[in-house]
């Protein structure tokens, strides 16, 4: 869920009159949440297809930008990678940080190996593959916490086992993966090339606009899309 506003850093000590604002982006890694209910339609003994299920939203871990990974390093790293002729290593940090295609130089370049038939993996099992995403289990486990159907994770684990999703223990060590690794963390991505100077009284105007959304809260914007004309979004905070 990318979005972008400004990113304000002072340029003297002193109370300033201008700012320098650098946009920048936040993409959100997210899993797919279920339907209301749709877990728990499903008889006993009968096996939840996710395939099937649809979704009804997007669940994210909590994002801030002092835990943002840093896409600026990461695509420091993906040229470097490039600068080696190392493709099938490039591929592999895209597999692992999926969010970095925000980036219009990461769109061209996978282009331009395409058009060369160099987009080429190492052999074996890809990186960042999973048969079921740990964000999706992430957002399995909630959607089941919110229903009161469990108490805490290790229910819902054993939950999920019983719905015939993916086992108890594959399900714990992909959700506690999910929360600990890096890679599924929100990625901040800048644009110092299309920086400009504003005003003191500009800040404070945005400032004044800005919305927070707080625990528990709820904001809902509509959006024009070119396919599906006017779409609701709202955003929610646990």
């Amino acid at each position: 869920m990318p979005g972008e506003v400004g990113l304000i850093e002072m340029k003297t000590r002193k109370k300033p009159e201008t700012y320098e604002a650098v946009p920048w982006r936040m993409v959100f890694p997210g899993g797919p949440i279920p339907p209301e209910g749709g877990l728990l339609a499903k008889g006993a003994g009968t096996p939840v297809n996710l395939n099937r299920l649809g979704f009804q939203g997007v669940s994210t871990l909590p994002a801030s930008l002092g835990k943002a990974a840093s896409g600026d390093e990461l695509l420091r790293e993906c040229r470097r990678r490039l600068r080696d002729r190392d493709v099938p290593a490039f591929l592999d940090l895209l597999g692992m940080y999926p969010g970095l295609v925000c980036d219009r130089w990461v769109r061209e370049t996978l282009v331009k190996l395409a058009k060369q038939r160099r987009l080429r993996r190492h052999r074996g099992r890809p990186t960042g593959w999973y048969r079921i995403y740990p964000l999706v289990v992430v957002a399995l486990v909630e959607q089941l916490l919110s229903s009161g159907k469990v108490e805490n994770p290790e229910q819902a684990f054993g939950e999920l086992e019983e719905l015939g999703v993916i086992p108890y223990a594959s399900a714990k060590d992909l959700y506690y993966q999910a929360l600990r690794e890096e890679r599924f963390r929100a990625i901040l991505l800048t644009s110092p090339k299309l920086a400009r100077m504003v005003t003191a009284e500009e800040v404070a105007d945005r400032v004044r606009k800005a919305e927070t959304l707080q625990p528990g809260g709820r904001i809902t914007r509509t959006v024009q899309d070119s396919q599906l004309g006017s779409v609701s979004v709202t955003f929610e905070a646990k």
